[in-house]
């Protein structure tokens, strides 16, 4: 497969260079060349106002893995020049022109070659915090002789103050975005499409003065709401009742494992195993910075009892994602800190466990949960790559037992959306069908939880749809509920509360 790149003169956005360093690298592309337009932006119309604005935030958020920081790169060898005749691309054979310019224009690339380009130029990662919304998507593009379709789509959580960190967190999936979107295209011969239907993608253009200075007004707002808005902390805690199949949740009949001042508790995973109902949980302590996994026994009328520490490392666990396999304790907690996915396996259940098997290193891997499904285990996480979020990007793996080798869906990432990507407890069964809960990060971490129907689950297809959300309103004063777990008989639902220090 042959491709080409167009960009802006001068050296590239960091962002850029990377997907130009994969393109070299990738085995399955052959990248014929880099071609260097003319940026078409008109920089000198631009308000001053919006200068300041740019400049601050460039001051208070940039970081030094910023991925619109400019960077130098070597481009000799791979050379095209951008304004010459059409016949001239042709003779290269490309498969697809991949314009990465601020302002891309494909109506001039796409009678040569299917023409990919983003959205996400501009200010369009701008216009999100101009109109308060939750989530900035992103989306990659291709012109093909015709009105645009759109590839792939990623949500990220909005940023209401910074550009900078809005950039920082939607830009890197855009470059797994073309590795991801190349990978299909050479397997199946089409990108896969999100949609097969023609549409445009919105044009936004930089605020004029008075946008630009409502802009920094709103942004100066919301600073002064962040540095004296909230007083108190954030806790969580977990809340346990009868099992109804993840039904709407409420204060009825609901048990509290509340934490002391000094801590909180996250996380629930519960299983009835060895004859005990166990409730395992993220015991974070604030002074440490981290935490360990704790777990309590629940009597028969959801009562938890005392608690004691069930597993402790050098790094943060969370997570305990819990299971039986072969007569066997399993316990698949989340060891992201150490870059690795580990599995545990209990001496005594369930306050002695050793490490079995490290499953995956050199990974970010977020809330591991595992699924047997159809004869394999399928393991699914969150995966943060290039700094971006830990939130929006799930991918699965799947095996013939849960030690592995565990081989990745070829679908991979199978979602990217801030709203329902990354795992929040175990799968279960209702009224027959597989449903998968999911976090909801958009207004803030662990706000809401997402309930999917999976409708397809297999080596090479993977489809679900959100069905029903569990907010943070159904326990008074919650401002967060983000894990659900069942067994047992027994539900548990850890909220987030913010709560007064103890003097």
């Amino acid at each position: 497969m042959r491709a080409a790149v167009v960009i802006d003169a001068g050296r590239p956005a960091r962002w850029i260079a990377e997907i130009i360093k994969e393109l070299q690298a990738a085995t399955h592309v052959q990248l014929c060349g880099v071609a260097c337009a003319e940026s078409t932006v008109p920089r000198s119309g631009l308000s001053w106002i919006y200068h300041v604005y740019l400049a601050v935030d460039r001051r208070l958020f940039a970081t030094a893995d910023d991925p619109c920081r400019r960077v130098s790169m070597e481009l000799r060898d791979l050379e095209l020049e951008y304004g010459a005749p059409p016949e001239r691309w042709s003779q290269l054979g490309l498969d697809v022109i991949i314009d990465l310019r601020d302002s891309p224009d494909p109506d001039r690339l796409q009678s040569i070659a299917p023409c990919w380009f983003f959205d996400v130029g501009g200010a369009a990662l701008l216009r999100p915090m101009q109109q308060g919304e939750h989530v900035t998507s992103a989306g990659l593009w291709e012109a093909r002789l015709g009105n645009p379709c759109l590839v792939l789509r990623s949500y990220s959580a909005t940023d209401p103050v910074s550009l900078k960190r809005n950039q920082a967190a939607v830009l890197p999936s855009c470059v797994d975005f073309v590795s991801t979107a190349l990978r299909r295209l050479a397997q199946d011969g089409v990108p896969s499409y999100v949609s097969a239907e023609p549409e445009r993608p919105e044009k936004t253009q930089a605020p004029g003065a008075l946008s630009a200075l409502a802009l920094g007004l709103r942004v100066a707002l919301r600073l002064v709401q962040r540095r004296f808005g909230q007083r108190g902390r954030n806790q969580w805690s977990i809340a346990i009742r009868s099992d109804r199949e993840g039904r709407p949740f409420s204060t009825d009949q609901v048990q509290i494992l509340q934490p002391p001042p000094d801590r909180f508790y996250a996380d629930p995973f519960l299983l009835e195993a060895a004859g005990r109902r166990v409730l395992l949980f993220e015991d974070y302590r604030y002074a440490a910075a981290r935490a360990c996994i704790s777990w309590c026994e629940i009597n028969g009328d959801g009562q938890p009892g005392e608690v004691a520490a069930a597993l402790e490392r050098p790094y943060h666990l969370s997570y305990p994602f819990v299971f039986e396999w072969e007569g066997r304790q399993y316990m698949l907690p989340e060891t992201a800190e150490n870059r690795t996915v580990e599995l545990y396996v209990a001496d005594s259940f369930p306050n002695s466990w050793h490490l079995e098997r490290t499953l995956m290193r050199n990974v970010e891997a977020y809330d591991p949960t595992l699924l047997e499904h159809d004869g394999r285990y399928w393991l699914f996480v969150s995966l943060r790559a290039r700094g971006g979020s830990p939130d929006e990007a799930l991918h699965a793996f799947h095996a013939e037992t849960p030690l592995g080798p565990w081989n990745a869906h070829p679908m991979n990432p199978l979602v990217t959306d801030v709203r329902r990507a990354r795992p929040a407890g175990s799968f279960f069964r209702r009224d027959g069908e597989l449903i998968r809960p999911s976090q909801d990060g958009s207004v803030l971490y662990g706000y809401a939880m997402t309930l999917n129907r999976v409708m397809q689950l297999s080596p090479e297809s993977y489809a679900e749809e959100p069905i029903e959300r569990i907010e943070p309103s159904w326990f008074p004063g919650a401002i967060g509920t983000h894990t659900l777990s069942r067994g047992g008989g027994f539900e548990a639902i850890d909220v987030k509360r913010v709560v007064q220090p103890t003097t």
